[in-house]
């Protein structure tokens, strides 16, 4: 995909665009140790229907952290907002993954009244066991076996996905691998603040203020976003009540079900967006 710049007083800004003037655009904020293109298996499935802007997050492998600071998922959040702000839409659907599902809701409250609906695909939210949080400290291997593990824990089958082709799977491991040393100082920090009190605090009042249309999407196997964690933070009796949030497992997948399952995430994400754009 071609990116492009956008330029306003915090500098320069990157995302690109795979359509033009649908019926709706979709902004995507992509997760920990990972950049923009991650989430791209999922673009083939909507371009009939959708736009599609991919944020890039300062600092995770195309735009460095130029800021004289440690970065923090606070930071995150408003370089989105500023981002948004600065793309002049009307409307639009939120789609956050995993570390990016948390900003996606501080977003979404943030433009509640340009907030279509909001798409959480296995979010950072405040109810992960602190013990299951132990797992994020496992990115940032030193070496291709841990990295092997690394991938592992969020792919539920990856021989299944790749069709136990060892070369395909190597190579997965290898990028995963040279990704995480090539940004590793970076992601150290920000893995800090996300596991503060701080953010879990911030997490957990934005989750009860949510009053936009939601989907929750993960996968049944995910270790490092248990769904218990997402019936905990999305499904409580106040929250079922106002009736906006649903919470939809993949049977077959773990941490990233878009690539595991995407013909079924594609269509579980379609007709919720489409249901709310016919209510429109």
């Amino acid at each position: 995909m071609k990116y492009e710049n956008i330029k306003n007083e915090f500098g320069n800004y990157y995302h690109y665009k795979c359509t033009n003037k649908k019926k709706a655009t979709i902004i995507f904020i992509h997760g920990f140790a990972t950049t923009s293109e991650y989430h791209d298996v999922f673009i083939k499935h909507i371009i009939d229907q959708f736009d599609y802007i991919a944020l890039q997050l300062p600092g995770a492998g195309i735009q460095g952290w130029k800021q004289n600071k440690k970065p923090k998922v606070e930071d995150m959040v408003d370089y989105c907002i500023n981002l948004i702000k600065s793309l002049n839409l009307k409307e639009f659907v939120i789609l956050g993954h995993s570390m990016g599902g948390g900003i996606a809701l501080r977003l979404a409250n943030h433009f509640q009244n340009e907030t279509i609906c909001l798409i959480l695909s296995t979010p950072m939210n405040s109810r992960i066991p602190f013990w299951k949080g132990i797992n994020y400290f496992k990115f940032n291997p030193k070496s291709f076996k841990k990295a092997h593990h690394l991938v592992n824990i969020l792919y539920h089958d990856i021989n299944k996905l790749h069709n136990n082709d060892q070369e395909k799977i190597h190579s997965v491991i290898n990028d995963e691998f040279q990704y995480q040393i090539d940004n590793r100082p970076f992601m150290l920090q920000l893995k800090q603040s996300m596991f503060s009190f701080k953010n879990m605090l911030l997490c957990r009042q934005n989750e009860k203020a949510l009053a936009t249309p939601t989907l929750v999407i993960a996968g049944k196997y995910d270790k490092l976003i248990p769904p218990v964690s997402l019936f905990r933070a999305f499904g409580n009796r106040k929250q079922q009540e106002k009736g906006f949030i649903r919470i939809e497992l993949m049977n077959d997948s773990a941490h990233i079900p878009f690539q595991e399952q995407e013909i079924e995430y594609a269509k579980e994400i379609k007709d919720f967006i489409n249901y709310y754009l016919d209510k429109k």
